[in-house]
């Protein structure tokens, strides 16, 4: 939890411009832990209860033994003017079951290529998986865009039309922070 709480301090200096206290690192290793236990233990109380789902965010949840979790990510390489995406399928016991990778030349922004990264690997998904699936971004713009029923009429609202007749095409999917 602490390597990932580090990951989180990166990006957040990365995207925002803010470096984070060690203390601050710490203490959301140590949160994250506790909801991570939580999760294992099946519990029905929130291991952190000033969140609320409402809002797209998810507190650490274990799968049902029918559902696979997927985690999709971007990287930008600006100074390459190239960017990158990957989505990991993880079973209900978090085993890798398979993932896809890419790279696309072009400099864009941060949220358009969170929403293709979403498109491609939909895409991917719908031929590869028919079962149950949560798929999970880290791009709060995003999922707010594809829960919100206004079109958007620009690049980023083109391709989260994409996104959204995508994620209608699967039987049972769900899309979290």
């Amino acid at each position: 939890m602490l390597v990932w709480a580090i990951y989180f301090a990166q990006n957040h200096l990365l995207w925002k411009g803010r470096k984070s206290r060690v203390e601050f690192v710490i203490n959301l290793a140590r949160i994250t832990l506790d909801q991570w236990r939580k999760a294992q233990e099946r519990s029905l109380f929130p291991a952190f209860d000033t969140w609320y789902l409402s809002n797209g965010a998810e507190l650490w949840s274990k799968s049902c033994y029918e559902k696979l979790k997927v985690n999709i990510d971007v990287a930008l390489l600006d100074e390459e003017k190239r960017h990158g995406f990957s989505g990991i399928v993880q079973d209900h016991k978090g085993r890798v079951v398979a993932g896809i990778t890419g790279l696309r030349i072009g400099k864009i922004l941060p949220k358009i290529a969170e929403a293709m990264a979403l498109k491609e690997v939909l895409s991917w998904l719908k031929c590869v998986f028919s079962g149950v699936i949560i798929v999970k971004s880290n791009c709060l713009v995003l999922v707010q865009a594809i829960r919100n029923s206004n079109m958007l009429s620009s690049t980023f609202g083109g391709v989260v039309k994409d996104c959204k007749q995508l994620l209608s095409s699967f039987k049972d999917v769900s899309l979290v922070l």
